[in-house]
């Protein structure tokens, strides 16, 4: 016997089903293709289900772009807001533009990497050392002889968190078995957009003191922090680099320097515009 009084020998072989709409507490007005059935107290009536049939959402005059927040006891439709991970000493940011910015202990650590086989050669230029057939800018050493030089540039990056230090480091390894103290010297220029080139001469630098044998060993050491806190990007930093002939230059044999390089910290994956942070 079905809910309706009718046996399933009443309509023959095939039992036609029953349809929802025979239902006592249904009530279907126009039915239409993604509807829902709700209870509006007294029937289940057919319903198009929207965010407003949600009875903790609060819709207020929506508009294209929104985003639902919660409230307390609710979620209101609201205008995004950026999106921050992290703490108050270190936080990563998502600006409604979608675009990135790191802050505090956030903000990573990005090289400028200079290859010395692409530098300009000085009064005194390095001679070429040879290992394994490669060759390599070898700058002579001792205090007596020649300041071998090279001279190059680099324009700031647009990544680069404007205002904060540029470190000057070099890659450099020993090509005899010699020892005692490796300097380096560094002049450089600094020119902001729009203004005169200053320049900052005779830095020089312990790089370390070589006290065995240490041949081919590849060391990476600083040699000047450029602290700027005007520094924006687009500006130019330019360079010469050198062994400088004076009495704490003791390790008297050439070394090699393959690599020049300046790290820097990064707040941003890029900038917004291609002039301006």
């Amino acid at each position: 016997m079905s809910l309706f009084g009718r046996n399933r020998e009443d309509f023959g072989t095939t039992d036609p089903g029953t349809a929802i709409s025979e239902l006592s507490d249904v009530s279907l007005v126009a039915a239409a293709e993604g509807d829902v059935l709700m209870y509006d107290g007294s029937a289940w009536v057919d319903t198009a289900l929207t965010v407003d049939n949600i009875t903790n959402v609060v819709i207020t005059s929506a508009a294209t772009g929104q985003v639902l927040v919660n409230a307390g006891s609710t979620w209101v439709n609201v205008e995004p807001e950026a999106l921050s991970f992290g703490s108050a000493t270190g936080s990563t940011t998502f600006e409604t533009a979608g675009v990135m910015t790191m802050a505090g202990s956030a903000q990573v650590w990005e090289d400028i990497i200079i290859l010395t086989a692409n530098l300009a050669q000085g009064a005194a230029a390095p001679t070429l050392s040879v290992s394994s057939n490669i060759r390599t800018w070898a700058f002579a050493g001792g205090v007596a002889g020649t300041a071998d030089e090279l001279h190059g540039s680099f324009e700031i990056p647009h990544n680069y968190a404007e205002g904060t230090d540029l470190s000057f480091h070099v890659h450099w390894f020993s090509v005899s078995a010699a020892t005692g103290n490796v300097v380096m010297g560094i002049d450089y220029g600094v020119g902001h957009v729009g203004e005169a080139m200053a320049y900052t001469t005779a830095v020089t630098t312990v790089l370390r003191s070589v006290t065995t044998d240490e041949v081919g060993i590849h060391h990476i050491d600083s040699l000047v922090t450029i602290s700027d806190a005007n520094m924006d990007i687009g500006d130019v930093v330019t360079f010469r680099i050198y062994r400088p002939l004076i009495a704490t230059n003791t390790h008297p044999d050439p070394i090699a320097l393959p690599s020049i390089g300046v790290h820097y910290k990064m707040d941003t994956l890029g900038s917004r515009t291609m002039t301006a942070k």
